[in-house]
């Protein structure tokens, strides 16, 4: 159960964010040392160990003021790229978003109360696994605002939204580049409890109601929220001091989520994209004829009792334009394949799936079959196919294999099981051996990434492991070395020589670096030396790393750093019961437990010392 089914509710319009960009690369310009024009490309931010290293400037070093002024330099006054385009973001987003329809069985409509009420993410922090790459990006929200309801109630948060099939393809149009031609996919769970429907029912929605009692009848656990971020463009031009926003269209769907389902995925049947060269419609200087677009994954949910089958298209049809004007791909045909055998689900005709459909219904449609007809007949053992009049088959079903521990971070030794869901037609796949490859993924390389060597792994794992009754299989692994990597999962042990991360089933794994810093005393702590060992070990990368955080506390300063109120506040947004929350910090996540730790006995040891009559 999720999203997919009906009663669902759709929710549409426009996200901004503020990305910090310092860790895209790790590196800064310095001037020249030999008085040409061309900076000096230098690297600054080890990610694997979340250190500094040493910058050279004149044979000196620079202090640490100067490299925050190294990582924000305009560099097209040294006649190159951006290297640091927003230094100043804040890895903060909002959402302008509203219901825009719901459909209670009936297809769409605009009826019922709750349109166009707020229905969108409450304060939101980003950031990414992996620092440099494009396709580990994580959401943190504090909640979920459906019409005047905050959910889930009782200080509970949503899960973490982890992004699937970042597709830098979506949009063919010259002019829309980078994130602009981009999209990615989301989908987290709200847990529900008895408050938290009764704020949702004082909103008087019939397709609240539906959802309710829907939950009550089947065990559901919570709120399915899927939604699609697309056509996300620069507002601003980069300056010292200043950060550039970017806004961006939002699609979405509300449903609900099973119990025992995974709340990052709707597990139902997953359609794998055709590679398609597509005509441009207008001569452009300097670009080709014909655009070749891998196309990005679709989903399929069967209703077996309302028999009604769902495709969702919310990340899979390319558009051509700055408007979001969808590709004409021709009259495209969903059927069930069996051997050669076709049952025909549904047309669609370009209206259907065009822009304007696209917005009110967030990509998802609807077809009904009868029972007793070839289609029901052939859902056991077919394969759905859509096929395009223009292109052939686009879209053919795959096995699943997906994980709620999309984003994974571990220290050195620390163990973890990672939980895969197999499906094949939609029905677990028990029995089957899955394979296991890894993948050390260092940029933001979207063809594929090549399969580690031993000796460069950076985590053990089995070389393969069983799929259970339940359609789980249980991936034990150890971290062994610091830094980031991709773990593939495979039904063929010979597949995976590189990682499609597109359309293979893969999770991602940061391995921090097991500090020790046992030989400091609480005494060494005290006073400003005390906070020098604090600055150097646990504060500097931050500051260096992340200047918004100077707007709210100078973390070089010792006199700021050392009133009570930062002494109590570091310890409460460091913790890690709040990992999950908008406001942890570092909003990168990528505090290592020993040097939480030496902040926290930092905090406590001055705290008492400073403000004796506290409470620690």
């Amino acid at each position: 159960m999720s999203y997919l089914e009906i009663p669902r509710i759709y929710f549409g319009g426009e996200w901004t964010v503020s990305v910090a960009t310092a860790n895209n690369l790790g590196k800064l310009f310095t001037p020249s040392e030999d008085g040409g024009t061309d900076p000096k490309i230098q690297k600054l931010l080890n990610f694997a160990d979340v250190v500094l290293e040493d910058v050279l400037v004149d044979n000196s070093q620079p202090t640490d003021q100067e490299l925050r002024q190294y990582m924000a330099i305009e560099n097209r006054k040294y006649g190159s790229q951006t290297i640091n385009w927003n230094y100043y973001g804040s890895n903060t987003a909002s959402f302008q978003t509203k219901v825009v329809g719901v459909d209670l069985g009936k297809g769409f409509a605009v009826d019922d109360p709750l349109v166009g009420k707020t229905a969108g993410f409450l304060h939101t922090a980003l950031c990414d696994l992996n620092p440099v790459g494009s396709q580990t990006t994580q959401m943190f929200t504090d909640a979920f605002l459906l019409g005047d309801a905050a959910l889930p109630d009782g200080g509970a948060v949503p899960e973490p939204h982890f992004s699937r099939w970042v597709w830098f393809y979506r949009n063919i149009n010259p002019n829309a580049v980078g994130d602009t031609a981009a999209s990615g996919f989301f989908e987290t769970k709200i847990p529900m409890d008895n408050a938290a429907w009764e704020a949702l029912s004082a909103l008087k929605s019939p397709a609240v109601d539906q959802l309710r009692a829907l939950a009550a009848k089947t065990g559901a656990v919570g709120l399915s929220v899927r939604y699609c971020l697309y056509l996300t463009t620069s507002q601003g031009i980069p300056q010292v001091g200043n950060y550039v926003k970017k806004v961006g269209k939002v699609v979405g769907a509300i449903g609900l989520l099973g119990a025992g389902e995974l709340y990052s995925y709707p597990v139902g049947r997953r359609l794998r994209g055709a590679t398609v060269k597509i005509p441009m419609t207008i001569d452009y200087p300097k670009q080709p004829k014909v655009k070749t677009v891998p196309l990005a994954p679709a989903l399929i949910n069967v209703d077996g009792g309302a028999r009604r089958i769902s495709l969702d298209l919310v990340t899979a049809l390319p558009e051509d334009g700055l408007d979001g004007t969808k590709v004409d791909l021709g009259t495209l045909t969903l059927v069930l394949n069996t051997n050669g055998t076709i049952a025909t689900v549904g047309v669609l005709n370009y209206v259907d799936y065009a822009q304007p459909s696209y917005a009110k219904t967030s990509g998802i449609v609807d077809f009904d079959y009868r029972a007793g007809s070839d289609v029901e007949a052939a859902l056991p053992d077919g394969d759905f196919q859509l096929w395009s009049s223009k292109y052939g088959v686009i879209f053919t079903e795959a096995d699943a294999l997906e994980t709620d521990q999309r984003d994974t971070y571990l220290h050195q030794e620390e163990k973890e099981t990672i939980k895969v869901k197999v499906t094949r037609r939609g029905r677990p796949l028990a029995g089957a051996a899955v394979y296991i490859k890894q993948y050390i993924i260092t940029d933001n390389d979207e063809s594929g990434v090549v399969e580690a060597k031993p000796d460069e792994r950076l985590v053990d794992a089995p070389d393969k492991v069983e799929v259970m009754a339940d359609g789980y299989a249980s991936i034990d692994i150890t971290a062994v070395k610091t830094g980031q990597c991709g773990i593939g999962f495979f039904l063929n042990k010979d597949a995976g020589a590189t990682l499609d991360i597109l359309n293979d089933g893969c999770g991602f794994v940061r391995i921090l670096k097991v500090d020790d810093y046992s030989h400091i005393t609480d005494d060494q702590l005290l006073g400003q030396s005390g906070f020098s060992i604090m600055y150097e070990n646990v504060l500097r990368y931050f500051y260096v790393a992340y200047p918004v955080m100077q707007g709210i506390v100078d973390f070089s300063n010792y006199n700021i750093m050392t009133s009570r109120m930062v002494l109590q506040q570091l310890q409460t947004l460091t913790s890690k019961d709040k990992w999950r929350d908008f406001d942890y910090m570092p909003r990168t996540r990528e505090l290592t437990d020993a040097r939480r730790d030496l902040l926290h006995r930092w905090c406590q040891v001055n705290t008492k010392a400073l403000y004796p009559t506290a409470t620690v």
